[in-house]
């Protein structure tokens, strides 16, 4: 970005008075702030893959070594499909540095064309309401899953 310092110090200004938003908007946010103040975003799209893979694995109750396993049970294939949505949608989207290969590798998928294909079938479940989805999805937006996080 090439923004002066009075851009920058406005633009964070700006994000951080629509920051009080709930959810993914706080979220993205904060992420712009970051990029905008030059913040390590590789090592923290890594915390934030597994922070994901974490609430995923709790709220699944499926443990995070079978979420990134080789295995093809539909419980772990629907788990892990979520968990990449989830990182596409607030890593990906925002970190230049990231490619869906190395996304992917992270949740134990070996090639973009499987990241995508996760990523546009749980899109594409939680628009039509599919109830599974939609119940890992509330789930896992729940602000009590953020409790049993840091005791995890």
């Amino acid at each position: 970005m090439n923004l002066t310092k009075k851009e920058q110090a406005r633009v964070v200004e700006i994000l951080n008075l629509h920051s009080g938003l709930f959810g993914n908007e706080r979220k993205e946010c904060q992420h712009l702030i970051d990029v905008i103040e030059g913040k390590n975003i590789i090592e923290d799209s890594k915390v934030a893959m597994d922070r994901i893979l974490n609430r995923v694995s709790i709220v699944s109750g499926i443990d995070i070594e079978i979420i990134t396993s080789k295995t093809r049970l539909r419980d772990v294939v629907l788990a892990r499909s979520y968990a990449v949505y989830q990182a596409y949608e607030t890593i990906y989207v925002y970190d230049g540095e990231m490619s869906l290969i190395r996304l992917g590798k992270h949740f134990g998928v070996n090639d973009h064309a499987t990241v995508l294909h996760g990523y546009r079938r749980i899109k594409e479940w939680l628009k039509d309401g599919d109830k599974i989805v939609m119940r890992i999805h509330d789930a896992y937006m729940n602000e009590d899953v953020t409790t049993l996080e840091k005791a995890a």
